[in-house]
């Protein structure tokens, strides 16, 4: 938690305002061995809160943040040959803002990856991802690799993957304009608007 004092806008510091930060964040991450697989749990919870005021220009902002993470995935190792890694997790982000109102994203996600460790010098990799997105539908990623150990510590590799950004919730969501009035007939105006098609 801190007070930022003095902050910085596109003309440069604005004494008459003030930024304060308050950050908060928990989780866990446990591993269970069991006979035939390993298991590993992962969670967390964490968010911020932003306000801004700047009492020339009449602006009271505030901005809340929450982010929850639940994970579960499975190890599977058979002796030194093949390595298998399966699991899914659950994602929710909340922005409260007075700029982009109450929104929230939910994710939930599906994952794999199999290992194979060939003649001690070729190693073979695929994995995939499903996402399932509240906002933008399911998305499908995925990626190949194979890797050879040569003599004198060298190794060639060569990978192929598919991926995608996921928009964030500002760049969904975020909607301000801003009128700078600075007397003598000049006028300042900032637009950003957040699409929720993306």
């Amino acid at each position: 938690k801190r007070d930022n004092s003095i902050p910085f806008n596109e003309f440069g510091p604005t004494p008459d305002a003030k930024q304060y930060d308050e950050i908060y964040g928990i989780g866990f991450n446990e591993i269970y061995n069991l006979d035939f697989l390993k298991l590993k749990a992962k969670g967390y919870m964490r968010g911020g809160d932003l306000i801004y005021k700047d009492e020339m220009f009449s602006i009271d902002d505030r901005h809340i943040k929450k982010e929850k993470l639940a994970q579960l995935s499975a190890l599977y190792e058979e002796g030194d040959f093949i390595k298998i890694i399966f699991g899914g997790e659950l994602t929710n982000q909340e922005l409260n803002s007075t700029k982009a109102g109450l929104n929230t994203l939910d994710n939930n996600a599906l994952f794999s990856s199999i290992t194979l460790f060939l003649f001690k010098n070729l190693t073979i990799n695929a994995s995939g991802r499903i996402d399932n997105n509240a906002i933008y539908g399911q998305e499908k990623s995925g990626s190949l690799g194979v890797k050879y150990n040569m003599p004198e510590n060298t190794e060639i590799f060569s990978s192929l993957e598919y991926a995608f950004s996921a928009p964030t919730l500002m760049e969904l969501f975020w909607n301000e304009k801003t009128v700078y009035n600075f007397g003598g007939g000049y006028t300042y105006t900032s637009e950003i608007y957040g699409n929720k098609n993306l």
